[in-house]
């Protein structure tokens, strides 16, 4: 912390430490220049000795990152190298992490599910157009922030510390319980390592946890590669199948086996923005509100204050979050803008103040009290703070500001007066007591001024939704494409096939109804979720069709391979003219009976005993003949148990 504020002295000021990971600290600072809160990431030291090329490295990989634009990614505003640190200036969120709401809530509601799903795939799906992979996402680098929007956190920073640590024997980078298959075993990383990870996150917010529960590293990374995961509809039998079968796509162990894009996992769930978006929202904000004990540190930790000194001389930093954590809680409730505004219940505490102070001093330095002609000076204000700290509104809402001063003890100062202005008053005016209102479509800083200091928040303007009566009509359904279109499975095989709808410009088409049909039940079965299980030897095609559209895959089925058969009894003694039954059991590698399987019968010496198709034995003559039951599997002839009569 000593070393960062000598790094940033003059540009922010460090409050104290919020967070703590594997490959960072993170800092609340305030802006100087901008007034504003944000949040610094250290690099630990750890990481930045491994050789001396590795910070540059980082630099390279932060600015990367930096460049992405996207409503649901933290926007990086600089990455700084000083001395031996290496740092990034981050937004400030002002919510909770998505680990902390497991957490707290367990199994999340499908509407959640989806929104989070469709809001973070989104902004991993504009990475990786730009190329940057994620490689660590996790519940704790998703975000809830105050007005119920996820953004995701920490884009690319791992890249350099992950080339770092293979090449060192066995090092992985990232957090075990939602690694990739290939990330665990040190294959090539690709957007697909993000889309398993994210199908991870998926599984645990609709069962309460994640798939694989091994209690050391190395266990979990065996599971990750090797054991299948418990079923969805096992767990939570009322999970919507069409949400279970993507998920269980994202999470398959080869990288080919899931979506090619996490675009097309998403579109997969059917989940329509438009409606379901709204029925999502009242939860989502009321999950990103803090705890009561953050509210009551808020309290005794007043905004724009430096942390008190420690024994040793350093920052008395509040107890940091979990190690997954990468951001910070809220510090301050969601302003129920909503109901009732904050200064309608600070306004009668501002009034017993003002009569109190009266009383105390006013009374004191009045002539007419006969106590002397001395006037009490008012305090200065050393800062104000503002709320929300950032706004998005749509053209023709409005909102209420509330500002608060407060003085260089930390103390709110009561009383004052103040200004308020719009740097694009055509996007969005302020009136002189903070009610914006949006105009048209864009961005502006509205600023709140008052006895020499200020304060400013962004206020971003989206358009207003279309009259329904003007809505633009739906895009007509062009092209159905199931994938994989071809597929071999063996008798009682399950896998998924998936369909993605697009229109005559290739442009994908969500939320459109998929009927699934099987040209062949005796063969492959499909339920409604594109699940697919493999009932009987042959081919079979399957059909998805949308709006008078159809694609088609093509499925081959082979029976399950022989590996062994045993017949009952091993020997028998006969007379002649007596007879006796066989039977002949087929197996597989695991020793499971295959049924209806047909063997054919033969006897070594038909002058001794005769054995018929059925395996009836009969004994025509004193001696000694073997009757085997050899089987033939796509020309493979095999030695069988042998019975002697």
């Amino acid at each position: 912390m000593t070393a960062l504020r000598n790094a940033t002295q003059g540009e922010y000021e460090i409050q104290g430490e919020i967070g703590r990971g594997g490959m960072a600290v993170v800092y609340l600072a305030h802006d100087l220049a901008l007034k504003r809160k944000v949040a610094i990431k250290v690099m630990t030291p750890a990481l930045m000795l491994m050789d001396a090329g590795i910070q540059e490295r980082f630099k390279r990989e932060a600015q990367t990152a930096a460049s992405l634009s996207h409503p649901h990614i933290i926007p990086v505003y600089a990455v700084k190298h000083a001395d031996d640190l290496v740092f990034f200036v981050m937004k400030y969120i002002v919510g909770r992490s998505l680990e902390s709401v497991i957490k707290e809530v367990g199994a999340l509601p499908f509407t959640v599910v989806h929104t989070i799903l469709d809001q973070s795939g989104g902004a991993l799906a504009h990475a990786h157009k730009r190329g940057v992979i994620h490689r660590d996402i996790k519940p704790g680098n998703i975000m809830l922030d105050e007005d119920g929007w996820v953004v995701v956190a920490d884009f690319g920073i791992a890249k350099v510390a992950e080339a770092e640590a293979l090449t060192m024997t066995g090092g992985v980078v990232g957090t075990p319980a939602y690694m990739s298959p290939e990330q665990c075993s040190g294959g090539e990383v690709t957007g697909a390592a993000d889309q398993y990870s994210l199908g991870i996150v998926a599984y645990e917010m609709i069962t309460g946890r994640t798939p694989f529960k091994s209690g050391t590293m190395v266990n979990l990374i065996y599971d990750h590669c090797h054991t299948a995961p418990p079923p969805i509809l096992d767990t939570r039998p009322d999970c919507p199948p069409e949400l279970a079968a993507v998920v269980e796509r994202m999470i398959e162990k080869d990288p080919a086996d899931r979506f090619p894009s996490i675009d097309e996992a998403v579109s997969a769930t059917g989940f329509t923005a438009d409606s379901s978006q709204e029925a999502a929202r009242g939860a989502m904000l009321t999950l990103a509100q803090v705890s009561e004990t953050d509210k009551l540190l808020k309290k005794f930790q007043p905004t724009g204050s430096p942390a008190p000194p420690n024994r040793s001389g350093g920052a008395l930093s509040p107890d940091p979050p979990t190690p997954s954590t990468p951001m910070p809680h809220a510090d301050s409730t969601l302003a129920s803008r909503r109901s009732v505004p904050t200064w309608a219940w600070t306004m009668p505490l501002v009034g017993v103040t003002a009569i109190v102070t009266w009383f105390a001093f006013g009374m004191r330095s009045s002539p007419s009290a006969g106590r002397g002609t001395d006037v009490v000076a008012a305090p200065s204000v050393a800062s104000i703070d503002v709320q929300p700290p950032s706004a998005m509104l749509q053209v023709g809402e409005t909102l209420a500001l509330d500002a608060a001063a407060h003085g260089d003890d930390g103390n709110r100062v009561p009383e004052v007066a103040f200004s308020w202005q719009s740097a694009a008053a055509d996007v969005a005016d302020i009136t002189g007591s903070g009610v914006v209102t949006a105009l048209s479509v864009g961005t502006t800083q509205i600023t709140v001024r008052t006895s020499g200091a200020s304060a400013s928040i962004l206020v971003t303007v989206t358009p207003a939704p279309l009259p329904i009566q003007q809505a633009a009509q739906p895009a007509r359904v062009a092209s159905v494409k199931v994938g994989p279109a071809l597929l071999d499975l063996t008798v009682g095989d399950r896998a998924r096939v998936s369909a993605t709808v697009a229109d005559g410009a290739g442009a994908i088409l969500r939320g459109r109804t998929i009927s699934w049909t099987s040209s062949d039940g005796e063969v492959v079965s499909i339920d409604k979720g594109g699940n697919v299980l493999a009932t009987g030897a042959g081919t079979a095609e399957i059909r998805a069709q949308s709006e008078g559209m159809a694609g088609i895959a093509t499925i081959t089925v082979s029976a399950v391979p022989i590996a062994a058969v045993t017949v009952s009894p091993v020997s028998i003694d006969l007379s002649p003219g007596e007879t006796a039954a066989l039977s002949a059991t087929a197996r597989d590698l695991q020793q499971r009976v295959l049924p209806n399987r047909v063997v054919v019968w033969q006897s070594s010496d038909p002058t001794v005993a005769r054995v018929n198709a059925t395996g009836v034995v009969t004994a025509d003559a004193v001696g000694t003949a073997q009757i085997a039951a050899p089987w033939r599997e796509k020309e493979f002839h095999a030695a069988s148990m042998k019975s002697w009569c």
